[in-house]
């Protein structure tokens, strides 16, 4: 039997919704820390194709977004602790599977001495590589405008806000990336905020 996240319940867990479906070996969905995307982590586009195998997936929306009441202070550790919860609720060791920034999350998780045994495998898809010297080199934003265009400093403006304020101000961020992202800027999806 396959997974099917998208339909789970989420089961809430000290104020964070954790999914789990499927029957089978278990295998963790590692989501992305900012719950800034445009949907839940259980019905993502790497948690459609881990449906089709025979595994036990589980995944957990980050805290403040989507089902998880509980609010976000937006960190590396709380990420940690977060697959810890999650982790509760299934048979240990569990392979992990991480898109984009979950990545880092991952790696940081199979890092950490006292949580690199609850791990057996990673696999990383598309993994967040480099950092400001790789953006910069690629052209990415806001390296993409000149100083001269006031889309570079409201990007700027964008980025110390997501860092300083909240998930909200973090929402407007990826707002403004996903627009940039389009060429025709009325396609681009609305962000939750």
């Amino acid at each position: 039997q396959s997974a099917d996240l998208s339909s789970s319940v989420a089961e809430v867990l000290d104020g964070l919704a954790v999914h789990r479906s499927g029957i089978g070996p278990p295998l963790f969905l590692v989501p992305n820390p900012q719950g800034m995307v445009l949907g839940p982590p259980a019905s993502s586009t790497p948690a459609h194709s881990l449906q089709r195998l025979p595994r036990t997936v589980t995944t957990f929306d980050p805290p403040g977004s989507f089902a998880s009441p509980r609010s976000g202070r937006i960190g590396i550790d709380e990420m940690l602790d977060c697959i810890d919860l999650g982790l509760t609720t299934v048979a240990q060791p569990v392979d992990l599977v991480a898109h984009s920034q979950g990545t880092l999350v991952a790696l940081a998780y199979a890092a950490d001495p006292q949580r690199r045994r609850r791990v057996c495998s990673m696999t990383l898809v598309g993994p967040v590589d480099g950092g400001v010297r790789t953006t910069r080199r690629a052209r990415g934003m806001p390296w993409c405008w000149t100083a001269a265009d006031p889309r570079f400093w409201r990007f700027c403006w964008r980025g110390i806000r997501a860092v300083t304020g909240n998930l909200a101000d973090v929402k407007r961020l990826q707002q403004a990336f996903t627009i940039e992202s389009y060429v025709d800027r009325s396609l681009a999806p609305v962000i939750q905020i």
